[in-house]
């Protein structure tokens, strides 16, 4: 099962993985320090940053960034085209 959704998020699907770049990892801990974010979520939320992108999670944590963060079900109600694959 989990082989199955591995493909089909990352390789049918749209999902990309994307990693922090070492320039960067100065500013995972100064994030980390201004919004006091454990290392995962500091990753994500710079790694976003990095590339434009939205955060998506249920985590609250990124409440505290000042960064929108969206819900999985926000998300998926922004474009149909997402349900349907």
């Amino acid at each position: 099962m989990f082989p199955q959704f591995v493909d089909d998020l990352f390789v049918y699907g749209s999902v990309a993985l994307v990693a922090v770049v070492p320039d960067r990892t100065r500013d995972v801990i100064a994030a980390m320090e201004q919004f006091h974010l454990d290392f995962d979520n500091t990753c994500q939320y710079v790694a976003a940053a990095q590339f434009g992108a939205e955060i998506v999670s249920f985590d609250s944590d990124f409440d505290r960034t000042d960064e929108e963060r969206h819900v999985p079900s926000g998300i998926l109600g922004k474009d149909p085209n997402l349900l349907s694959r």
